[in-house]
């Protein structure tokens, strides 16, 4: 679950640069969808709201809460359902299913206030994924690009685009520093 990426900015979705490679190398494994819109770009709204089953012209940002969301029905369908978060929470999406925080399962990781890197997500998981039946649901809930913070929670392995920006500063950053950076 990466919320707050563009689809606009998405190589699955014909971006021209290729910014989902290791996606896109599964081939017919991956099932993408192109035309997924959000209510919002705070995570506290597009949550709630994506796993809702209000369309964005009729969400109600407390009505969530107060209704079951789609994991809660896969979960009462009978479907094994698993939340894997790095990034402050699920929003009350989580709540009545299975969840973990990265931190709580791998504390020697170096974790700052702002999360954990995104990869700490695919720690045990093939042992995890072997575990689950076969009508499951795995989310991974990533921290992503959120914030100006950005340039410190990814390696420099990952550093595809150049010039990238290194400062919280982004008002000092150029537009293609930025698009490097967060694409």
């Amino acid at each position: 679950m990466g919320e707050i990426i563009r689809a606009q900015s998405w190589g699955l979705n014909g971006y021209q640069r290729q910014t989902t490679s290791e996606l896109a190398a599964m081939g017919e494994n991956i099932i993408n969808f192109p035309q997924l819109t959000s209510c919002g770009t705070a995570t506290a709204i597009s949550l709630p709201c994506l796993f809702s089953n209000m369309p964005h012209q009729h969400y109600k940002a407390n009505q969530p809460k107060h209704q079951e969301g789609l994991l809660d029905i896969l979960q009462r369908a009978g479907v094994d359902v698993l939340w894997r978060n790095n990034n402050g929470g699920c929003k009350g999406v989580c709540e009545r299913i299975r969840h973990v925080d990265v931190r709580n399962w791998a504390p020697d990781l170096k974790c700052n206030s702002d999360g954990c890197l995104d990869e700490s997500l695919l720690i045990n998981l093939r042992a995890v994924m072997a575990r689950l039946p076969d009508d499951a649901v795995l989310v991974l809930h990533m921290i992503g690009s959120h914030g100006s913070a950005y340039y410190q929670r990814y390696p420099d392995a990952f550093r595809h685009f150049m010039p990238t920006y290194d400062t919280n500063q982004i008002q000092q950053c150029t537009t293609e520093q930025l698009c490097n950076t967060l694409r």
